[in-house]
């Protein structure tokens, strides 16, 4: 089936528990002749009810909110005869099918396989919330799985109705730094390939450092630096690395897990990796 040829499909979106992709919300909206009919999200109990903070700070989904829901494998069969009956869409499917594989694979179950997949960020390369701002749309419920989902939705309605976005409306807002964290300034920021290693995986990356660590954070960003980085203040869909430390900034963490989410490669480093690396 050709993606216009398109009325009905369900779209699913999972936010996650931690780092290594444990779900911990199922949002899902069933579309019938284009139009958005139902909606509806499901909090899962992740192994061992374990979170990392810095996906609670996304979501705000907490352990005692999913502590007595149901885990996945509860959810396996209905969710399996779902996808593979329906026209399944996706913002960034790439990351939604490696948490239902990674679900799937935790608890010994057979890897479901959609009818069929549309990823709307394929369609439109660009993420859930340039695309609200595009559209005009609301964006405050963000991350919630049951809002994602309706937004997901209602972008490839727009996709087959031929209504296109207002891209002069997409960009990232100015990062507010956190109080109590010592500004990195001066000319550490100014990119200098100078000397630096070409095969180093620093080498022309964009590199963010956010928290407190054992070494001061400019020195930090000076071994970063020497090794071929190019230090920047504030997370963008072009940042490369997130080096986070201690009660890193909240905004920078919650602007990192989105963009990976949306599809871009940025990695989470913490302080052995930055050992091990410089």
């Amino acid at each position: 089936m050709e993606t216009n040829d398109i009325k009905d499909f369900v779209v699913f979106d999972f936010e996650t528990a931690t780092h290594d992709r444990h779900v911990c919300q199922v949002g899902i909206a069933v579309v019938r002749d284009r139009q958005i009919t139902d909606s509806t999200a499901a909090l899962v109990r992740p192994p061992e009810n374990r979170y990392d903070k810095d996906c609670t700070r996304v979501h705000h989904i907490t352990p005692d909110m999913t502590e007595g829901a149901p885990t996945f494998d509860q959810y396996y069969e209905h969710t399996k005869e779902i996808m593979e009956n329906h026209v399944v869409v996706m913002h960034n499917a790439d990351f939604d099918l490696d948490v239902l594989n990674r679900a799937c694979d935790h608890y010994g179950l057979p890897r479901i396989k959609p009818r069929q997949v549309v990823c709307t960020y394929r369609l439109y390369g660009h993420s859930l919330a340039d695309l609200c701002a595009g559209f005009g749309m609301d964006c405050k419920g963000h991350h919630d799985a049951e809002f994602d989902a309706r937004c997901t939705a209602q972008f490839l309605i727009n996709w087959l109705n031929g209504v296109e976005p207002d891209e002069s409306k997409y960009g990232v807002k100015e990062e507010i730094f956190s109080k109590g964290h010592k500004r990195i300034k001066g000319a550490v920021l100014q990119k200098d390939l100078t000397g630096a290693d070409p095969s180093h995986i620093f080498y022309n990356k964009k590199v963010v450092i956010t928290g407190v660590f054992p070494m001061d954070r400019t020195l930090m960003a000076e071994r970063v630096k020497a090794c071929g980085a190019d230090i920047d203040t504030g997370v963008t869909k072009r940042t490369a690395f997130v080096l986070a430390g201690d009660d890193p900034g909240p905004k920078k963490m919650e602007k990192a897990m989105a963009f990976q989410k949306e599809g871009y490669g940025i990695r989470i480093l913490r302080w052995n990796d930055f050992k091990d690396l410089i």
